[in-house]
This record gives structure tokens, sequence and C-alpha cells, in this order.
């Protein structure tokens, strides 16, 4: 029972952010890597946590200002022993995928992603633009 509610309310915090409103309800992904989101200057900084997965098995793409991170991680050991068995199994293998929500619109075709000691760091840098409000006559 404490688990199921864990995991509800990991569900309703993860889905609640304004972050994640574009991540469907019921995504039949085996786990959720975690991301954060950082806003300079210039740019915003994705950086999320894919410890033991290659850099092919990733797909990132951005449309309409919302980046999608998707991949596979993948079992090593394919060996069955039936006489051994997990004790504990808690690292997740797998499909995945994750949505955000970006605050501002970016310049798709700068955008730079790297992948580095199982940490996928993401540059999107932000489109020029009027840094003012600008004023609106009344007609």
């Amino acid at each position: 029972m404490s688990r199921r509610m864990a995991g509800l309310m990991q569900h309703a915090f993860m889905f609640g952010s304004p972050l994640f409103q574009n991540m469907p309800q019921s995504t039949g992904f085996d786990f959720t890597p975690a991301v954060d989101l950082e806003e300079t200057k210039d740019a915003y900084i994705v950086k999320s946590d894919l410890p033991g997965l290659e850099k092919d098995k990733i797909n990132l793409t951005v449309k309409e200002n919302v980046l999608t991170i998707e991949g596979v991680r993948e079992v090593l050991d394919q060996k069955k022993d039936e006489k051994s068995g997990y004790y504990a199994q808690e690292r997740s293998y797998g499909s995945f995928s994750r949505s955000l929500s970006l605050p501002g619109p970016v310049d798709e075709a700068k955008i730079v992603a790297t992948y580095a000691n199982g940490v996928l760091t993401i540059k999107l840098p932000k489109v020029p633009g009027p840094k003012d409000a600008q004023k609106v006559a009344i007609q």
C-alpha cells in the first residue's frame, strides 16, 4: 500500500508541474529519468541523468517549444540462469520518454547536446527578441 501511495504522490508532483504538462498521463514507459531545467541569460540548459545508455540510443526532438528526450536502456546481461536470481533489482531498463515545455522560444538550428559520464546536457539558445515590454497605442 505504501509503494502504491508513493507512486501516486510522485505521479501527482511530476505531472502537476508546468514543465511536464505535455507528457501523457499514462506513458507506458519503463522508467522516467530525472531532468533539471536551468535558464541563463542566453539559453535554457537541460540536464538529465541517463547512466548506462549508449548515446545512439537517445533521441532528442524540439517542436513548438517542447523538448522530448526518448531512448532505451538495454539489459546488458542476457544470460538466464535457473539457479540464481536477483535479491534486489532497482536499476530501470527499457524505454523512456520525457517531454518538457520550454519557457520560451529557442533557436532550433543552434541547439547543442553533449553526453558525458552518464549525463545528457542540452543547450537550447533563446530566440533573440524584444527585451522590454512594448507599449501598444490604443486607437
